[in-house]
């Protein structure tokens, strides 16, 4: 029987890292020439399969972003999102699913090649084994993956699926801030003395901020567990965003070629959709990434911008970015929203600001000094070893210390509402811990002009709107009595189970028959619950 070999994966935006276990210790079996061998989140399509590449090289055309697309549908994606940030142009099928159209050849020759989001998975997964399989000569045997806080159910699914493909089926989920709290809140060892890092019953915000999310959670101590008090962020924030917002800035008072989109969104669209101009925009939008990163060493920086963006094939044009431009004008908006995430986060859960006591800072964005000076007014800030890769770090521990072996109970980040006509009426409200069941009653006008069913809708809010997750078709036959339009009331049962499951079932009120039910998956558990405090959320001990 194969011994279990269980790694840790932390597929990001823009970078992943991947994390086992050899003789006891967390190891990183990447090797690669960079500080902390974290591996760029790249795709390339050779000899029609795709690949994942986990090395920037110049001359090759990549697919990236793929992370911010993974799960979503035409509807979910903002305006914005269907720009050329992805290296590659997004279509969509019939069905709404996006794919990238990547083409493959060179002259008459050159064929499209359409490639999903959850082929690039397969790809991420197949070289994370690879690698862990050359380092410690024996193969994963099973997986833990982080996510995000806010990420689409049927990006969950394919995670799972993608890793059950390859071998190495999910054990658990375990969210990206709550990952980095695992592994800062464990105590340090110095010689025989147990130093911990976080006082008892003290507030600590994790704010991680990647390269596609803005990921916040708030926790304290008890005793050597943590208690989760509350999770939100904003899904639509990240480091790719600010890349976009350098490439407007840049290119704006120049551009002739580009449409400027206003909004909180703001970004460039190539105003001719020749692949030469699409080229050139992803290396424009690569040279404001790096020159982001510079910028938080630097006082200013080059940016080169190609001139047959602007008009002209002959030449390039220089533009010098400072530090100071760079934070008082493209960053602006920026940290208002992140001000704004932290505050409905606090307003969400009733807890006040005076009560944070360390910031433990996590993501690649976090890294951005101005970031960190507004989270430094706001509370003592405290630097994750290595932004990057504290998420990872504590994935592996989460497993390794067997934290979903215990009872499991999570707290629910976000409102679900059921639409009745124009209205959104709440049936479970963001903070709710559970297991637990709701019960909640409606008024319906059911048509009964040849159908026997009608759909109830289910919306989830997320960020500044709501989703719809599912619909629950019900049997409205009984509703009839001869009439067009039946007005009758309905009773709406949910429950959420262990496992993050909601379960609902909807009666007809007149006669207390069930009429319709459905089951919708929001998010995995990770916390486990002391029995000595049943009304709180507990991590796994670390000793």
């Amino acid at each position: 029987m194969q011994e279990k070999l269980e790694i840790a994966i932390d597929f990001g935006t823009s970078t992943t890292s991947v994390r086992c276990v050899q003789q006891g210790r967390i190891i990183n079996p990447v090797e690669l020439p960079n500080q902390n061998n974290v591996m760029d989140s790249l795709f390339e399509v050779k000899d029609n399969d795709v690949i994942f590449s986990p090395v920037k090289l110049t001359g090759r055309n990549y697919i990236h972003n793929v992370k911010r697309l993974l799960g979503k549908s035409r509807e979910d994606c903002p305006e914005n999102e269907m720009e050329n940030i992805y290296g590659a142009t997004v279509a969509y099928d019939d069905d709404g699913k996006p794919y990238f159209s990547v083409g493959v050849g060179a002259g008459r020759n050159k064929q499209f090649r359409r490639v999903n989001p959850e082929q690039c998975l397969v790809a991420l997964f197949k070289h994370c084994v690879d690698v862990v399989q050359r380092k410690l000569d024996r193969k994963p045997t099973s997986c833990c993956l982080s996510i995000p806080n806010y990420i689409p159910d049927r990006a969950r699914r394919l995670m799972k699926q993608a890793a059950r493909e390859v071998g190495i089926p999910c054990s658990f989920m375990i969210k990206e801030p709550t990952a980095a709290g695992v592994q800062y809140f464990k105590d340090v060892r110095e010689g025989n003395t147990v130093i911990a890092k976080i006082r008892e019953n003290e507030n600590v915000l994790v704010f991680d901020f990647g390269g596609g999310t803005l990921d916040l959670t708030i926790m304290y101590r008890v005793g050597n567990r943590v208690v989760i008090r509350a999770q939100g962020g904003d899904p639509n924030l990240g480091g790719s965003e600010i890349d976009k917002l350098i490439v407007k800035y840049v290119c704006k008072p120049c551009c002739s070629r580009y449409i400027v989109r206003a909004g909180t969104h703001a970004a460039l669209l190539p105003a001719t959709n020749g692949d030469r101009y699409v080229r050139r925009y992803n290396k424009l939008l690569q040279a404001c990434c790096e020159a982001k990163e510079a910028l938080s060493s630097a006082d200013s920086v080059v940016i080169s911008i190609p001139d047959d963006l602007l008009g002209d094939d002959d030449e390039t044009t220089k533009f010098t970015l400072t530090r100071t431009v760079f934070e008082n004008t493209i960053l602006s908006d920026v940290m208002e929203r992140c001000r704004m995430a932290i505050a409905v986060l606090l307003e969400q859960h009733n807890i006040n600001s005076t009560s944070i006591g360390h910031v433990i800072m996590v993501g690649g964005s976090s890294k951005i000094p101005a970031i960190r000076e507004m989270m430094r007014s706001m509370r003592c800030v405290m630097p994750a070893k290595d932004p990057q890769t504290v998420v990872v770090e504590g994935t592996m521990i989460a497993s390794v210390e067997n934290i979903v072996d215990s009872y499991l109970e999570e707290v629910l980040e976000c409102d679900l509402a059921c639409k009745t006509g124009d209205t959104f009426t709440k049936h479970i409200r963001a903070g709710t811990i559970y297991p637990t069941r709701a019960e909640s009653y409606y008024r319906l006008t059911a048509n009964m002009g040849g159908s026997k069913c009608m759909e109830l809708p289910i919306y989830r809010w997320l960020s500044d709107h709501w989703h719809q997750e599912c619909e629950i078709i019900l049997d409205t036959s009984a509703f009839s009595k001869g009439g067009f339009f039946v007005q009758t009331q309905i009773r709406l049962e949910v429950s959420i189970d262990r496992d993050g499951e909601l379960h609902y079932k909807v009666y007809d009120c007149n006669g207390n028959s069930l009429i319709g039910s459905s089951s919708l998956q929001l998010h995995s558990p990770v916390c486990c619950m002391n029995p000595e405090f049943p009304n709180s959320r507990f991590l796994a001990s670390h000793s």
